[in-house]
């Protein structure tokens, strides 16, 4: 196998040194694709839970800093579940949320937000935020 590289030298290996290099560079693509991408306080709301065919609820959310448009699933473990739903008076769905979150995707495609922590919440009013 003959392989040329940016300087233009010509290298010849064998199939093992040529099995060697490419299984080295899968595990360093392997080890660069699976870090996570985190974003700190950064502003989330809460747009929808809905019930999928498992009767399991879907919470989904935008935060804007990272797409505006697009409501994807949220992941949190159910004391911050809890923290968001319950222990504020008012509805979940009319209050911002300021939160850490690493962010998931697929083929580069957003997925999913795994909510880390919560910083702060403010709720909706008409065009005002009110924290």
């Amino acid at each position: 196998m003959i392989f040329k590289l940016r300087h233009y030298h010509n290298f010849i290996l064998n199939g093992i040194e040529a099995n060697a290099i490419k299984n080295e560079c899968l595990r360093q693509l392997a080890e660069t694709t699976q870090q996570a991408e985190v974003v700190e306080r950064v502003t989330l709301h809460w747009k929808s839970a809905i019930g999928n065919q498992k009767s399991q609820n879907v919470d989904q959310g935008i935060i804007e800093e990272i797409d505006p448009d697009k409501k994807v699933k949220l992941v949190c473990n159910e004391e911050l579940k809890k923290q968001m739903i319950s222990e504020n008076d008012n509805n979940p769905f009319n209050m911002f949320f300021i939160v850490d979150a690493e962010i998931k995707r697929v083929a580069g495609k957003l997925v999913a937000y795994i909510i880390i922590k919560i910083h702060d919440s403010g709720k909706i009013e008409d065009g005002e935020t009110s924290i």
